[in-house]
C-alpha cells in the first residue's frame, strides 16, 4: 500500500477523530443532594421560630462544555424546594371600646419556594486516570418567591381565625458560591461524581452534598 493510497484513509481517520473530541466536549449532567440549610430563613421579620417544615433534598441539571481539558463551562438550574416556617412576633393591640394598648403576640407562617440558575466554572485541579478533584466558582440567579401568611387569633375572645396573606414578593438576585467535585469516569462518556457546595443565597446559606451522573456526546 502506498502512500497516496493511504492518504484518503488517514484523512478519514483525522475526521472521525475531530469530530469524536468536538462531540465529546459537550456534557449533560444531573445531581441529586442532600439540602442543609443555615439559620432561620427571614426577610427582616423579627418573628420567633415555633416549627418549621424544611426541603432536605435538591436536584440540578447542568449543560457544559469542556473548553479544554482542564477548564469548563456549565449552565445549571436547580429547584431548592419550599420552606415553612411558623412564627411568633410581638405586637401592640388596641382593645375598644376601653382604648386600652396592651402588647399580644402574632402568629403567622413564612413560606419561600427558591429556584437557582447558576454559571459554573469548573477547574480541574488533579487528573489520575480516570478519577479527577475539581473546583468551582458559582455565580447564582436566585429568584424565590415568599409569603408571610398571618394566623390570626381573635385577642378579645382568643378565637382562631382565617388565614389572611399579609406580604407576598418575588425577589431576584445575583449571589455567590463555590463547589469541590470528586469524578470517576468508566469511559470517555460516561462517569460519575460525589460534591460539596456552599452557596451564600438571598435569606439563608445552603450546603448541598451530592451524587451526580455525567454524560458527554
Amino acid at each position: 500500500m502506498t502512500l497516496k493510497s493511504l492518504l484518503p484513509t488517514l484523512a478519514l481517520f483525522a475526521t472521525v477523530s475531530a469530530a469524536t473530541v468536538a462531540s465529546a466536549a459537550v456534557y449533560v449532567d444531573v445531581t441529586a443532594a442532600k439540602l442543609e440549610i443555615s439559620g432561620t430563613p427571614a426577610i427582616g421579620d423579627i418573628g420567633a421560630k415555633l416549627d418549621d417544615d424544611l426541603p432536605s433534598s435538591a436536584v440540578t441539571f447542568a449543560v457544559g462544555y469542556e473548553v479544554t481539558p482542564r477548564i469548563a463551562v456549565e449552565l445549571r438550574y436547580s429547584d431548592l424546594g419550599d420552606i415553612r416556617i411558623n412564627k411568633v412576633s410581638p405586637v401592640w393591640a388596641l382593645f375598644p371600646p376601653s382604648g386600652a394598648v396592651a402588647q399580644t403576640l402574632r402568629y403567622y407562617r413564612y413560606k419561600q419556594s427558591t429556584q437557582l440558575y447558576t454559571i459554573a466554572l469548573p477547574i480541574k485541579l488533579i487528573a489520575h486516570g480516570p478519577f479527577s478533584l475539581s473546583i468551582a466558582p458559582l455565580a447564582h440567579f436566585d429568584r424565590s418567591e415568599i409569603t408571610l401568611t398571618d394566623l390570626w387569633v381573635n385577642v378579645q375572645t382568643f378565637a382562631p381565625q382565617p388565614p389572611t396573606i399579609a406580604y407576598r414578593d418575588t425577589r431576584a438576585k445575583l449571589h455567590v458560591g463555590g463547589e469541590l467535585k470528586l469524578a470517576y469516569r468508566f469511559s470517555d462518556h460516561v462517569g460519575v461524581h460525589a460534591s460539596y457546595s456552599y452557596s451564600a443565597l438571598e435569606t439563608y446559606d445552603a450546603h448541598l452534598i451530592g451524587a451526580g451522573l455525567e454524560v458527554r456526546f
